[in-house]
């Protein structure tokens, strides 16, 4: 009986041979794009891990309208678990660069987070250099400079050091890990690409915003890492309240 089974099975398949033989590649394909699939995911994971860490992309971001002083950032490196704590300045500008004119997000260079990985060239030395996104600008824009729009409102242009930026080198930013730049109230409504300065690029005394890194081990986008930041949630909020009463209660060089 089971020898006529098989008798019967191998003479269906030698007169379908044809579609046999597609069915066959079909599954086989299925089960090599499942099991890559299953691969691919953790190994992703891991490169973007290993990226992170390498980049020490922060884990709260602090943003105020009035800014931050250097006290206030000395009081939230004082909290529990924080790692490293580094204020920062960010502003949207409309820019000319290439006979084009844009809108770019200006950046304040950080130390302890979000480290910038040079792509070509070397990162700023003075007050009046900077390095631009690698994904806008090639090569053979390093020596050339990036000005400042004179159709920018002069309060916008009043919080940069200079009006013309020399581009000394081409950077990867952790901050910008997808194409997309974001949106702005400027311009088209886009940002384009992404710009780095010396804190001293900056007209301003005050930090726009704080990136925290927590003395934490545990994996980006885990369940684990997202329950961590959010019981950190009510904490920080906290903080930051108590900040502001501090600022609204004190005399402050910002008034």
């Amino acid at each position: 009986m089971r020898s006529m089974i098989w008798k019967s099975t191998f003479r269906e398949i030698k007169e379908s041979l044809g579609r046999f033989l597609a069915i066959l590649a079909i599954v086989a394909l299925g089960v090599g794009f499942f099991a890559g699939l299953k691969v691919t995911q953790p190994a992703m994971l891991k490169t973007a891990q290993r990226y992170f860490d390498k980049t020490a992309l922060y884990d709260y971001r602090l943003i105020s309208t009035v800014g931050f002083s250097e006290d206030e950032v000395e009081t939230i490196k004082k909290q529990k678990d924080v790692k490293a704590a580094e204020g920062a300045v960010t502003f949207d500008i409309i820019c000319e660069s290439g006979g084009k004119e844009r809108v770019l997000k200006m950046h304040s260079i950080t130390e302890d987070v979000n480290r910038l990985v040079l792509v070509d060239g070397e990162l700023p030395e003075n007050a009046g250099e900077c390095v631009v996104d690698s994904n806008l600008y090639g090569v053979s824009m390093i020596g050339k400079t990036i000005k400042l729009s004179d159709g920018n409102d002069e309060d916008d242009l009043e919080h940069f050091s200079n009006r013309e930026y020399k581009i000394t080198g081409i950077v990867q930013s952790p901050l910008y890990s997808q194409f997309e730049r974001g949106s702005t109230s400027l311009g088209n409504g886009r940002v384009s690409g992404f710009v780095y300065l010396l804190p001293e690029g900056f007209a301003d005394d005050y930090y726009t915003e704080v990136y925290v890194k927590f003395a934490c081990d545990f994996p980006l986008y885990s369940e684990e890492y997202d329950a961590y930041i959010e019981q950190k949630q009510d904490a920080w909020e906290a903080l930051t309240e108590d900040l502001a009463c501090l600022l609204y209660t004190s005399p402050s060089p910002r008034d």
